[in-house]
């Protein structure tokens, strides 16, 4: 006899079950494939003549190794900046911050110089230096949000000469890293 929801009469005895189970498991398939950073869920796209892919991954070059550049370096005490290096776009379907690191482990853009900025548009060949928003290495507090299917432009200013109170340490940095996370967009 039946008595109540999750309930069962077992012998003059009710034996309360208030869930179906306790445990369970079930094995499923998981499909997932590396690619390459041009059609990944965070796709960076070189968009100069700086950027460029060797072997699926993005590498950045101010030092002549890419053919196009024309040149092999940057000469001590000038100041430069380049605008439109690469494109950072959001192929997955969440909205998502990014920040540009120095370090692996260490969300932190060591050097103030060179100095990382976005904007949402192109710059082309025009003089801002301001942009959108800076690079820090702070994923929330940078501001660089994009939305599914949204991207940025990615842009360097490097200073050699009229050094200002911004100068800590001039070493660039060997290895730069794209960070993102999910961003709540619920309000």
């Amino acid at each position: 006899m039946l008595i109540g929801t999750g309930s069962v009469a077992v012998g003059g005895m009710t034996v309360f079950g208030g869930n179906a189970f306790n445990i369970a498991r079930a094995d499923r398939g998981i499909s997932v494939q590396t690619v390459g950073d041009n059609s990944a869920f965070l796709t960076l796209i070189p968009t100069s003549a700086y950027a460029d892919y060797e072997d699926s991954m993005l590498q950045l070059g101010f030092d002549g190794s890419f053919g196009a550049q024309n040149a092999s370096g940057l000469p001590e005490d000038a100041n430069f900046t380049f605008t439109d290096i690469f494109a950072i776009r959001n192929e997955g379907q969440d909205s998502i911050a990014v920040t540009l690191s120095e370090y692996y482990n260490a969300v932190d853009w060591d050097t103030n110089f060179p100095r990382a900025y976005y904007t949402y548009e192109r710059l082309g060949t025009t003089s801002d230096k301001m942009g959108a928003g800076e690079f820090t290495g702070d994923v929330s507090g940078d501001g660089a949000v994009l939305s599914p299917g949204d991207e940025l432009f990615v842009h360097f200013e490097f200073v050699g000469r009229d050094e200002d109170s911004r100068i800590n340490d001039t070493a660039e940095p060997n290895t730069v890293s794209v960070y993102a996370e999910a961003v709540n967009t619920d309000g």
